[in-house]
């Protein structure tokens, strides 16, 4: 960045191409920091610009659903900003918003046929190292389970305590040991978590559950109720990265697009 902003992790970043309109969706992984002096950047802008702070973040989605011109972006925005470098958009409305612009990250989009075709529907064959959520395994699981069990003693959602049905679910998708921290996990039962990872389920930044329409008959005990089990303030999921999951789900996008309007 040529000038320091104040992008922190967790943030939901949107790309505009000059002239264009939105390229990506990104989830900030390292907030700004500087650039010292004596570490050049691996990138030159031909000398017209020089860059003083950077930060690091996954890319949740390259697929707009639509392209915006600015104009017609402002129209649909609660906040009006001009397109200077780095407009921020915070409340809950605008964010819901720029999501609808694009569609879900490919990387866990699983459909109940597609665990049908794996055959996972029959439990009696042996069918170990298939895993019904993530089918991969996950380094550093066990320890963070353990710790989420520590903290919660039940499922989230639910408070059930039966430890044998309880699994650490990850809010951002696991990428290996370092997304095993507690401000990205919350416990699930077994069931909530199979929903939560295939985005028919969510939870909300100030922690109220969310369940996918077509789920309401059998989960409507649980749509737009607070959490049954709520942490110490520093045990509790991270804000963003739990509005990064939302802003994945696009059926409660068009929800919260509905009831702005």
């Amino acid at each position: 960045m040529p000038k320091f902003q104040k992008v922190a992790f967790g943030d939901l970043v949107y790309f505009w191409q000059a002239g264009g309109s939105l390229i990506a969706q990104c989830l900030v992984t390292q907030g700004a920091y500087p650039i010292p002096p004596q570490h050049p950047t691996p990138w030159e802008d031909s000398g017209s610009r020089s860059y003083v702070a950077r930060f690091h973040f996954d890319v949740l989605s390259e697929a707009p659903a639509s392209q915006p011109r600015w104009g017609l972006l402002q129209e649909a925005m609660i906040k009006k900003m001009s397109p200077q470098l780095f407009p921020r958009f915070d409340s809950d409305q605008d964010q819901a918003r720029l999501a609808e612009f694009f569609q879900a990250s490919p990387d866990v989009e699983v459909s109940y046929e597609d665990l049908r075709s794996e055959g996972l529907e029959d439990m009696d064959d042996d069918r170990r190292g298939i895993d019904l959520r993530a089918i991969r395994t996950r380094q550093g699981q066990q320890g963070f389970r353990n710790k989420l069990i520590s903290i919660y003693e039940g499922c989230a959602v639910s408070g059930t305590s039966t430890i044998d049905v309880l699994e650490a679910a990850h809010i951002s998708p696991h990428k290996g040991p370092h997304t095993n921290g507690i401000k990205n996990g919350i416990l699930l039962r077994a069931d909530i978590h199979v929903l939560f990872d295939l985005r028919l389920l969510t939870i909300t930044p100030d922690l109220e559950v969310r369940v996918h329409p077509r789920l309401e008959d059998e989960y409507a005990s649980f749509n737009r109720k607070p959490l049954a089990i709520i942490p110490e303030p520093k045990s509790r999921p991270h804000s963003q990265l739990l509005l990064a999951h939302n802003a994945r789900c696009k059926w409660l996008i068009k929800q919260t697009a509905t009831a702005a309007k």
